[in-house]
């Protein structure tokens, strides 16, 4: 399960260059050299290549749910059954000018035995969301102490929301998916925002 901490380490490896983007020419010479029409090294004409089939979009899931008045949705939700627990997954990424926030709902219900209503515990469930400033992200990088300072002014603007006693109820469960609804009460005196309209199609992983 993630923490607060390892949505930063996230982020900061969101911000990693791939090695792929480092134009060395490589990559655009052998592009060149495999256009239809193009010549072999002895000068012959090679055959047109084939026109790619189109790939079928990957089914990621999906959640959605109410958080005071403000509407939060997914970009995906996957579910994973340990022993007897459940437990829900989905998160989304916000870019927003030099800052990338991640976002993270789990749901875990123990007991889990297929269809039906429950109640989760006192731990394991949570909402919690942590920014990066991303300029500040890649400066950072290889420099442990600078690192640790942002990771840590990240953790204090840091969102965390303990969902102990949200109700859930699975109304369908497969091999493949398991789909529901949940919602979630503050305890009297804790200032959060409640949860409404919960709902979720997690893909079985």
């Amino acid at each position: 399960m993630s923490s607060p901490k390892s949505l930063v380490l996230l982020a900061f490896l969101m911000l990693a260059p791939s090695a792929a983007c480092k134009g060395d020419g490589t990559k655009s010479a052998t592009k060149e050299n495999s256009e239809p029409g193009s010549t072999d090294s002895a000068g012959k004409d090679k055959a047109p290549l084939a026109k790619k089939k189109g790939r079928v979009k990957k089914d990621k899931g999906e959640a959605s749910m109410k958080v005071g008045d403000f509407e939060w949705r997914a970009d995906g939700a996957a579910a994973r059954h340990t022993d007897k627990a459940l437990s829900i997954h989905a998160s989304r990424n916000d870019m927003s000018g030099d800052s990338v926030k991640r976002q993270e709902l789990h749901l875990v219900i123990d007991n889990y035995a297929g269809p039906g209503d429950y109640t989760t515990s006192l731990s394991g469930s949570r909402f919690v969301g942590v920014g990066l400033d991303i300029a500040a992200g890649k400066a950072a990088k290889g420099d442990d102490a600078e690192a640790k300072t942002l990771a840590m002014e990240s953790l204090a603007k840091a969102e965390h929301m303990m969902l102990s006693k949200a109700t859930i109820k699975i109304t369908a469960s497969s091999d493949s998916e398991i789909s529901g609804s949940f919602s979630w009460t503050p305890a009297s005196g804790l200032d959060k925002p409640a949860i409404r309209e919960g709902s979720f199609r997690a893909i079985v992983k």
